[in-house]
């Protein structure tokens, strides 16, 4: 099964996920995104740190970029 990892990306700057998560095929993998996102929201909820111009950057285990989902302006 292929393995999928959701970076967060600024004007160049790279958080890269080390771990990433399997999933059968990339519809799969944005479909899970949304549980990326919703694990920040809770990982971050005693921070007010501001996400403005940050994104969610999909990749495969090849590095192709399969989607690229903007994060709201306040995760937490």
């Amino acid at each position: 099964m292929p393995r999928y990892y959701f970076n967060l990306v600024r004007s160049g700057e790279i958080l890269p996920d080390s771990e990433g998560v399997d999933a059968p095929d990339d519809a799969a993998a944005r479909r899970a995104a949304g549980d990326v996102i919703e694990e920040f929201r809770t990982l971050l909820s005693s921070q007010e740190r501001e996400w403005e111009g940050w994104q969610l950057e999909i990749v495969d285990e090849t590095g192709r970029v399969v989607a690229i989902i903007p994060l709201p302006k306040d995760c937490s």
